[in-house]
């Protein structure tokens, strides 16, 4: 995924705001729950971010109020509308078809190239949308797999060859239903990663692959 070009500022604010300018709305949580997937609330800032002065505001719900239900699943809360596109997943060679109901089904909340990344906070319409190779589509079945478990076992419990028991250098996995699975913020990191497609390894000589293929 391609970040979009954006200018940069001083500061942890700047920080906030050029990722946000490059339209990479990735959520990096290790669980469903504590991502606390809610929906957006209609009472949340909205509009440009420049508007209201909060960078953040654009993809987390700012201090929610208890008695919205959204301050009683602990972590940082989605502030975007989510996709309700249909995707075709990707099948592993076992047969294992990903599921997105994870992280992933966050990240594609921009990238699915339909929801506008500016329609957030319980916001109607949009007029930004994410275009190019940043716009993964609907057909996800040629690109990475992502909401599968990892590492993948075969029909008796036992790992696959060709994988590391668990992924090396930075590489994060998310706990989704109590399972360990590969997902979009495995391999990249919008917080913390402003260098080319926000990798948390380089791909340099495949550095990355080998993080979690043993080959």
């Amino acid at each position: 995924m391609d970040p979009l070009p954006g200018r940069r500022s001083s500061g942890l604010a700047g920080k906030c705001l050029g990722i946000l300018a490059l339209s990479c709305v990735i959520a990096s949580y290790g669980s469903a729950t504590a991502r606390g997937r809610t929906g957006p609330s209609p009472a949340q800032p909205r509009g440009s971010m420049q508007a209201h002065g909060m960078a953040c505001v654009v993809c987390h719900v700012p201090q929610p109020d208890a008695s919205s239900g959204l301050a009683s699943t602990g972590g940082a809360r989605w502030n975007q509308d989510e996709s309700n596109t249909s995707f075709k997943m990707y099948v592993t060679q076992g047969g294992v078809t990903g599921t997105l109901d994870g992280p992933s089904a966050l990240c594609l909340s921009c990238h699915d190239g339909v929801t506008a990344p500016d329609d957030y906070g319980g916001g109607q319409g949009g007029t930004l949308s994410v275009s190019g190779a940043n716009a993964l589509g609907r057909n996800l079945s040629n690109d990475h797999p992502i909401g599968i478990q990892y590492p993948p076992v075969d029909q008796f419990g036992a790992r696959r060859p060709g994988y590391h028991e668990r992924p090396r250098g930075t590489v994060f996995l998310s706990t989704v239903n109590g399972q360990s699975r590969v997902e979009c913020t495995s391999c990249h990191d919008p917080h913390g990663a402003l260098g080319s497609k926000m990798l948390r390894v380089s791909s340099t000589g495949s550095s990355l692959c080998f993080c979690c293929h043993d080959m």
